[in-house]
């Protein structure tokens, strides 16, 4: 998927935000501000998360 954005962060610098988000364990990873998993999730499960985000988002992206 050509633009999608990755972004890391460092929980411990950016506590407020990983608190937000609702993140208790690491690794963690949140699409579009939200989180989705809270374990690593496998490569086909990721890529069936952003793939099912895309399609619910109203912009289409």
């Amino acid at each position: 998927m050509p633009d999608t954005q990755w972004r890391e962060i460092d929980p411990v610098e950016e506590l407020d935000y990983a608190v937000e988000l609702g993140v208790l364990t690491l690794p963690a990873v949140a699409i579009d501000g939200k989180l989705v998993f809270s374990s690593l999730p496998t490569a086909e499960q990721l890529v069936a998360a952003v793939r099912k985000n895309r399609i619910l988002r109203p912009d289409g992206y």
